[in-house]
């Protein structure tokens, strides 16, 4: 229908961050907040955008999470008559990856993927996995830990896919020249 969706990552009634929602009619452009986080468990500071997924919004926020402070993937669901219901996904806990700064993309099976800035086994980032929920829940998987040598560390951008099935993502910082590297994962047998 010509809508843009979006993420601010401060702002609202709690200055937490939204997902708004842009609607077009002719030249002009009609702003709707579809979610306001609150902090804590809900999560806070959207930094990335959003992706869509069987009608639905996907994304990340830095900060919150029921695991202190290390951010959250949720869902917004499309509900009948124009509502939205926003459901945290996965909270991070320092461990299996901190601070989310990138967008979430899904493979064809329906497994989200994704990047924490920081945090994992060397608090360097990690590429982390939910798989497709299975009695309502997904299981979370970290991917790839970055050690900050050659493989560079902070990992900021989406991840992309080739025809292979590879992932594919950069760093923003470390490599040989310590300005970041582009990496590749390639898919479990």
């Amino acid at each position: 229908s010509g809508r843009l969706y979006g993420t601010t990552q401060w702002g609202g009634g709690t200055d937490n961050g939204v997902v708004f929602e842009l609607i077009p009619s002719g030249n002009q452009w009609t702003q709707r907040v579809l979610h306001t986080f609150a902090g804590g468990a809900d999560g806070a500071g959207p930094h990335a955008g959003l992706a869509i997924s069987g009608g639905n919004l996907y994304g990340t926020t830095e900060f919150g999470g029921v695991n202190g402070n290390n951010g959250t993937v949720f869902e917004l669901r499309h509900l009948t008559g124009g509502q939205w219901q926003e459901q945290v996904l996965y909270s991070f806990d320092d461990t299996h990856g901190s601070s989310p700064l990138s967008e979430v993309t899904f493979d064809t099976f329906g497994n989200l993927y994704g990047t924490a800035d920081s945090g994992g086994a060397s608090h360097l980032g990690d590429v982390f996995e939910l798989t497709k929920p299975v009695n309502g829940s997904r299981t979370s998987l970290v991917l790839y830990n970055f050690s900050g040598t050659t493989d560079g560390f902070n990992p900021h951008a989406r991840l992309i896919w080739d025809k292979k099935g590879n992932l594919f993502g950069v760093t923003f910082q470390g490599g040989t020249g310590g300005y970041g590297v582009a990496f590749k994962i390639t898919p479990r047998s």
